[in-house]
């Protein structure tokens, strides 16, 4: 068997502003339900969802640029109220107590409003402020003495806006990802290494769509979510692509045969740029000969 694979390169500078058609389709995918991976056999699986015009669609994501990370409408700002510096500090050094007698407190009483452990708590303020005035003497003169060191604190967390027709939206990561759609039933699976469930499902909807791209062609799109948060469009085939990336892993298919399908399935790649701030190409790879399964 010849080993030899045929690659297709698609650089950056061939990504283009999405297709009208595609973009249609994509607004079509508005309410798709996520599909629960209940068959766990790759056969079964295929053969239920052969009729319901699967189509797949691979997402890769490039970091957000920097000059963006400030903005309203790149990010969104979320604040978190978080403890006091005093209470944090009661926590740091006399929780376990507090703890203990907490636990003794509530054999026999309840506490919906935490009244009895705030009262615990502030037992122990006296000795955590000397603990706060030796630690930051400096900080203690100018703003905790006139009170602060007692306010809720305010920890700001920012999160990139993901500006895509749902479900692409979603995942909120920028990990290669995988969707799997059966168009005429409203379901999608997501495949991406992010976690174990996504990768369970990478795996056995990967290989329902690799044994079923044996009897039909089954499209694939691929596109680029860019460092100026616009999605790109890489390129469109009729034959089944996949990232090749943790397929296999959290399903109980025999590794042989993940290989032998995927020996005959058109892999893709990103290449980055060496600092990692944007994909510099997408690849299609292919052993020549196809193997059968």
């Amino acid at each position: 068997m010849n080993q030899q694979e045929q690659t297709v390169v698609y650089p950056r500078s061939q990504f283009k502003d999405m297709p009208r058609d595609l973009a249609v389709r994509l607004g079509s995918l508005n309410g798709f339900q996520g599909a629960i991976l209940g068959e766990r056999d790759y056969r079964s699986l295929a053969d239920s969802i052969a009729s319901i015009e699967p189509f797949t669609l691979i997402l890769f994501t490039e970091p957000l640029s920097f000059e963006h990370v400030r903005c309203k409408e790149y990010v969104e700002t979320i604040r978190h109220k978080t403890d006091s510096e005093l209470d944090e500090t009661v926590f740091k050094n006399f929780g376990d107590e507090i703890n203990e007698k907490m636990i003794v407190f509530l054999r026999n009483h309840r506490d919906p409003n935490d009244v009895p452990l705030n009262l615990l708590m502030r037992q122990d303020y006296p000795k955590a402020k000397k603990i706060l005035q030796l630690r930051h003497p400096i900080v203690w003169g100018k703003n905790w003495k006139a009170g602060k060191y007692t306010a809720a604190r305010i920890r700001i967390e920012r999160q990139r806006r993901y500006n895509m027709p749902e479900p692409l939206c979603w995942g909120k990561t920028n990990l290669p990802q995988q969707f799997y759609f059966m168009k005429t039933r409203g379901t999608y699976a997501r495949g991406c290494s992010s976690s174990s469930g996504t990768r369970e499902a990478h795996s056995y909807f990967g290989l329902a769509f690799m044994k079923l791209s044996r009897r039909f062609s089954i499209p694939s799109y691929i596109l680029v979510y860019d460092k100026d948060n616009i999605l790109r469009f890489v390129t469109q085939r009729d034959g089944f692509l996949i990232i090749p990336d943790s397929m296999g892993s959290n399903c109980e298919v025999d590794y042989k045969k993940v290989s032998t399908l995927m020996a005959g399935t058109g892999k893709v790649k990103a290449v980055e740029s060496p600092n990692y701030t944007e994909i510099k190409e997408i690849k299609i790879f292919c052993e020549k000969n196809r193997n059968r399964d």
